[in-house]
């Protein structure tokens, strides 16, 4: 789009009895505006610039006798500011770990610039820089805490104007701490009618505002009806085995971001 370059100065003649009869601003060795009057010798002017590129700016004033002197030659670039994307991490993305551990998160973009070079692009974590690629691509690794974090790109090029993506918003979830206190993880039966076996424990969220939304009783694998509100937190329920033979019972919970944990039975 067009861009207005501001242009100011002043003229005067030094001669008694003579005066500047005009000043003209010079865009490129060319006379694009002519001022005259009180406007010749106190230079407000606005050029127009209609592309990209760079322009030497001056301003050449005449007094009224034919005398002419031009100011040194300004040089002013206009230039596009470069285009960026981040295809790594998406918005609302949600990365699973567990216990202390930092979550090792991959981000990937790109940037072009329309008239220059791209000289670098940033990664930005929570407003900080934390990475430069040099040129036009990133491709790096960063490890995030538990915990909501934005994540940014952001593109200089070569005449240092900067673009930046809009912050992508992640989260680092904890997975939930399931404990089995009954039975053990691996029960042989030989009843010969249907026995109800016992199963209790507890799940818990480590992290502030997640809780479980379920927990489920594994047996030899296979899901069974999920445990949901208080009961999900304080398991005490039952399996009925209907025949004999060997059971491996665990707990499942679930919490509300999708983490997951597995109890290895009880201790």
């Amino acid at each position: 789009s067009p861009l207005g370059i501001s242009v100011t100065g002043t003229a005067s003649d030094p001669d008694s009895g003579d005066s500047v009869s005009k000043t003209e601003l010079l865009v490129n060795s060319s006379s694009v505006q002519t001022f005259t009057g009180a406007a010749a010798t106190s230079i407000n002017a606005t050029y127009t610039a209609t592309a990209v590129g760079q322009f030497q700016i001056q301003l050449r004033s005449t007094d009224s006798h034919g005398g002419v002197t031009t100011t040194p030659a300004v040089t002013v670039a206009v230039d596009s500011p470069p285009a960026v994307s981040m295809t790594a991490p998406t918005s609302g993305a949600t990365f699973q770990t567990t216990g202390s551990t930092p979550y090792s998160m991959t981000v990937s973009g790109s940037a072009t610039d329309s008239d220059g070079t791209v000289a670098n692009v940033q990664l930005f974590v929570d407003g900080a820089s934390v990475a430069t690629s040099a040129g036009a691509s990133i491709s790096t690794t960063y490890s995030l805490a538990a915990g909501t974090h934005s994540v940014q790109l952001r593109a200089t090029d070569n005449q240092g104007l900067v673009t930046s993506t809009a912050a992508a918003s992640v989260l680092v979830n904890r997975a939930p701490t399931v404990t089995q206190t009954a039975p053990p993880a691996s029960v042989l039966l030989w009843h010969g009618s249907a026995i109800a076996i016992p199963v209790t424990g507890s799940a818990s969220d480590p992290d502030s505002g997640d809780s479980i939304s379920k927990t489920e009783v594994l047996v030899n694998g296979v899901a069974q009806p999920a445990l949901t509100g208080s009961a999900a937190t304080a398991i005490n329920t039952s399996y009925t085995a209907s025949a004999a033979g060997t059971y491996v019972i665990q707990l499942r919970a679930t919490d509300s971001h999708g983490g997951v944990s597995v109890s290895t039975g009880a201790s």
